[in-house]
């Protein structure tokens, strides 16, 4: 469960990713009120923060995800700080355990293997800084490594654990290391 300041210092952090340094006011207001993917954002950890505190208000917000974009995201998901989705439609995770700075584009899924299993032990863990492409699958009790890129309509069904690897294909195979 969410503390309120973790959920602050996530949306707060994570509000302006994808933008460059410098912003103006005007910028800032465009990314708070209009910006999806900063919408998504305030969302989900609205969503995640009052899931076991008010339920009606957290099921609200995941109907709004659901509904303006088609995002299913589990309330019990473990999304660690640093979450970001420049094309956030059709994102699909169930109780999935992701680090720092993860990045996912479009029409992904990332959950169990078995249609309703909602078991943490039986859904990916996805370490830090990983980004997936476009109309991927991460399935299953699966580990992917540190600073992994899933390339566009993957399947991973398999361990990624090499660090820096960049994996592609159906099923997912590691096709180079990113250089240090």
């Amino acid at each position: 469960m969410l503390s309120r300041e973790y959920m602050r210092e996530c949306i707060n952090y994570e509000m302006y990713l994808g933008m460059r340094e410098n912003i103006s006011v005007a910028e800032k207001v465009w990314a708070h009120f209009f910006r999806p993917q900063t919408n998504v954002i305030i969302h989900l950890r609205k969503m995640q923060y009052y899931h076991g505190r008010c339920e009606v208000i957290s099921k609200m917000h995941g109907l709004i995800l659901n509904r303006r974009w088609g995002i299913y995201i589990n309330p019990n998901a473990e999304i660690q700080k640093g979450v970001y989705f420049p094309h956030p439609t059709s994102i699909c995770m169930t109780n999935v355990r992701i680090g720092e700075n993860f990045t996912c584009l479009q029409n992904c899924t990332i959950g169990s293997k078995e249609l309703g299993m909602t078991d943490s032990s039986e859904t990916p863990y996805i370490g830090n800084n990983v980004t997936v492409y476009a109309n991927s699958l991460i399935i299953g009790n699966i580990r992917i490594a540190d600073n992994v890129t899933i390339g566009g309509g993957s399947c991973v069904v398999k361990n990624a654990d090499v660090c820096g690897g960049v994996y592609c294909g159906s099923p997912a195979r590691l096709l180079k290391k990113q250089s240090e």
